[in-house]
């Protein structure tokens, strides 16, 4: 009998995460099914409201190991290049777990919170008043958000696919991130999830049981909830785009999709610039007031290599455009004695080129890619400088920088992953910049589904500041973002994103800029309250398991 019961708990625990894990999987960019994302989580919650936090916690677990493991699958393309695959799996392995352990903390936390605050469950799992029901909403939805912020801070941070950022092109919806940030979006999911939760549990009582239909006060709450996001985003969508309240400004991207496998191929290096000095004298025909030339762009640091710079300088006289750029940067070089060569501080920087030359303001990346820009510890063990895939480490830069366009205009740079962390943008929102430019390359994960989820996190650093936003991609998606989150991309008649080419388009630059609560208070009035919370809980929760243990 006991060995049935353990059956039948392992396979529904089975079955309730692998649905779930498809939901999330088809609600995430490359896949078109967004609004999965409202339902994603009802396997969990239910399963959550019935079982006990162990088995709640193993599978919430396996669903995020599911759906980690598809989402960060792109790691793996790294084995196309010199990197060795042992290493290559087993980081992938470990990310996805690191992942997951979030949704599995989610699970126990919110089932031992159902234990809690309740321990009169009736079979169908509905409590004695919809009161604790949407307690249990709000507290699943302070969870989560907790969750994912500790996730987005802890071990310098990994904000990758937050589930706010599954509705990126619901632009109603994603009007709110100017007060919450994308944490605001996933709260509002997750919430509705619950209601939807303990609409379905409700039906199935009163059909069971032949009850009378009751006002279902749970559904109310989170539809309440969707209702006053959808008309804040509404008003604020018709605020964004009155044109009596905009500049605009003619910016070009220039997307030169060098392989990966030639970037630093000393062979290549007047093919590379070839394509650049081609796509740039074509873009340069619209008259754009600026041009943009992706991360790292040149083979070798512009403030080192002569050649470069007056290859670089070349191309602005010809065209009379400034170009701001992104080039590896010789911070400083020293002659090791012992071992009888040049060491150097390397910066992934972006400069700023117009007819005069190099401008003064450089901006140098902050925020490193570990394990890809830097490796920890490094410093402490030498000999871990030898595990560099990149063969060198970049030294970070400290503040944001805004490059002067003209006398009215100014703008900062985020290179690379930097335009997923919000609170960076909210940095450059602060430094009063009048739009956000991102250098990045996505050509180690040419093929793979990384370029588009890279791209729809940047969209809510857009609408979080209100600072329009240009991408300008070596291998990715070039595109164009408005302050109301409304998006252009490069693609060609097929709707492909890989190719040579640029993209001239306009950002809507606000005449009177305000900074909006989110670049105000950043975080504090939401998620790091939810953050502190969760963890307030996760700590009485155990207490209180072993205080129940030693009785």
């Amino acid at each position: 009998m006991i060995k049935k019961t353990l059956n039948k708990t392992f396979i529904l625990s089975i079955v309730t995460a692998v649905i779930s894990a498809i939901f999330f999987i088809l609600a995430f960019p490359p896949q078109p099914h967004a609004d999965l994302a409202w339902i994603c989580l009802i396997p969990i919650l239910i399963y959550c409201i019935h079982q006990s936090p162990k088995h709640s916690f193993l599978t919430a677990f396996l669903c995020g190991l599911i759906f980690f493991g598809t989402k960060l699958f792109w790691v793996n393309n790294l084995l196309n290049f010199d990197f060795i695959a042992f290493w290559v799996i087993l980081g992938w392995i470990l990310l996805i777990t690191y992942c997951a352990l979030y949704f599995g903390v989610f699970g126990w936390l919110l089932s031992s919170f159902c234990k809690f605050i309740d321990k009169r469950i009736v079979r169908c799992g509905i409590f004695t008043t919809a009161t604790h029901n949407i307690s249990i909403m709000i507290a699943a939805g302070v969870f989560w958000v907790g969750l994912e912020y500790i996730r987005a801070k802890l071990f310098t941070g990994f904000p990758w696919v937050l589930l706010g950022t599954s509705q990126y092109q619901n632009l109603p919806i994603i009007q709110i991130a100017d007060l919450f940030g994308v944490y605001g979006i996933s709260c509002l999911i997750v919430i509705m999830n619950a209601g939807l939760t303990f609409f379905l549990l409700r039906f199935v009582y009163i059909y069971t049981k032949q009850k009378r239909p009751k006002i279902q006060f749970e559904l109310l709450f989170a539809l309440i909830c969707l209702l006053f996001s959808w008309q804040y985003g509404s008003k604020a969508i018709k605020q964004f785009r009155d044109p009596s309240k905009l500049e605009k400004i003619i910016i070009s991207a220039v997307q030169p999709n060098i392989p990966q496998i030639i970037k630093w191929n000393p062979q290549e290096v007047n093919a590379i610039l070839e394509t650049l000095r081609n796509q740039t004298d074509l873009a340069a025909q619209s008259s754009p007031s600026l041009i943009l030339w992706p991360e790292t762009v040149l083979p070798s640091p512009i403030n080192y290599d002569m050649y470069m710079e007056n290859f670089v300088k070349s191309v602005v006289q010809t065209n009379g455009i400034p170009i701001c750029l992104g080039s590896i940067e010789v911070k400083s070089e020293t002659f090791n004695e012992k071992t009888k060569r040049y060491d150097y501080e390397l910066s992934n920087s972006a400069f700023m080129v117009n007819t005069n030359g190099i401008q003064d303001t450089i901006y140098r990346k902050n925020h490193l890619v570990m394990f890809g820009e830097y490796i920890p510890f490094e410093n402490q063990i030498k000999a871990l400088k030898n595990i560099s895939p990149l063969g060198f480490s970049c030294i970070p830069g400290k503040t944001v920088k805004n490059f002067k366009l003209n006398e009215n205009i100014e703008f900062s740079t985020l290179i690379c992953f930097e335009d997923i962390f919000s609170h960076l943008a909210a940095k450059i929102a602060k430094n009063d910049a009048d739009f956000i430019v991102n250098l990045t390359n996505d050509g180690w994960f040419d093929g793979t589904s990384l370029p588009i989820q890279h791209f729809s996190q940047s969209i809510f650093r857009a609408v979080e500041t209100r600072k329009p936003l240009v991408r300008s991609t070596n291998s990715g998606i070039t595109a164009f973002v408005q302050s109301d989150g409304s998006f252009v991309v490069l693609e060609n008649e097929k709707g492909k994103f890989k190719f040579v080419g640029f993209l001239t388009y306009y950002l809507n630059i606000p005449k009177t800029p305000e900074h909006t609560p989110y670049v105000k208070y950043g975080d504090k009035p939401f998620a790091i309250p939810a953050m502190c919370l969760t963890i307030i809980a996760a700590i009485f929760f155990r207490i209180r398991k072993n205080q129940i243990s030693k009785k």
